[in-house]
């Protein structure tokens, strides 16, 4: 491969990652900085590009993205300190108990939590002074979402946080095996995770708690199952029903 044609391969992944990182981002850092961050990452690691390598010669994005996404937030975060000249407050820590939580408000913008107040406010046992509240955590899964998962994981993931669909239904309706649709969507919310946490994974969260809390005993599944003509499926241009 030329350097031509190895840069043309590239730099949509890295402006792919760029745009997911920049989001929230925008007081510490510029996109085009970090599209050229991405690519140095890309450039000088070879082997985890080739490992993220399909068997046809093409590059599975949602890997490379998610591991270029990392390297991406670790740059965000130096320079936050830089501007600010100090260490920022904690961000919510996103445990896959949260992120499933939040999912179908990620899909669904008029979902909500039925125990929430008008104010949005989640009350937590974390640092009062991050502001947790709904719309940051729907704002956040739905950029993990769009950053780390592919067209069938977000498929499967809106077909599981909104159809309210049991395992048992994924293997009676659909071609695969339930436990292979049990696995990709476990392993989609980890990505999410492991995005949203810049690398880290975490068994759980206080703000998962709290958010539990605010759903009064009521799964969010349970509200989605009413869903079933699909009516929320023209809202949002990732949620195509037709698995």
């Amino acid at each position: 491969m030329t350097p031509e044609e190895q840069f043309a391969e590239l730099f949509p992944i890295a402006k792919a990652a760029a745009r997911a990182v920049y989001g929230g981002n925008q007081d510490y850092v510029d996109e085009a900085d970090l599209s050229q961050e991405a690519m140095v990452w890309l450039l000088e690691h070879p082997k985890r590009v080739e490992h993220a390598r399909l068997p046809d010669g093409g590059i599975y994005w949602p890997r490379i993205v998610s591991e270029v996404c990392k390297a991406l937030n670790a740059y965000v975060e130096r320079e936050r300190r830089a501007t600010r000249g100090y260490d920022p407050i904690e961000h919510y820590k996103y445990s896959a108990r949260l992120v499933e939580l939040v999912l179908p408000g990620a899909f669904d913008p008029e979902y909500r939590p039925p125990g929430l107040d008008t104010s949005d406010r989640v009350t937590t046992t974390s640092d009062p002074a991050a502001g947790d509240n709904w719309t940051a955590f729907v704002a956040d899964v739905k950029r993990g979402v769009e950053a780390v998962c592919s067209r069938r994981d977000r498929q499967v993931l809106f077909t599981r946080a909104v159809g309210g669909w049991t395992w048992t239904e994924f293997g009676q309706r659909l071609a695969l095996s339930d436990e292979s649709y049990r696995l990709r969507y476990h392993a989609a919310v980890d990505r999410i995770c492991v995005f949203l946490n810049a690398g880290t994974t975490l068994p759980d969260s206080p703000d998962a708690g709290a958010l539990a809390d605010a759903f009064a005993g009521t799964a969010p599944v349970v509200r989605a199952q009413a869903h079933t003509d699909w009516d929320v499926a023209g809202r949002d241009r990732y949620v195509e029903p037709d698995l």
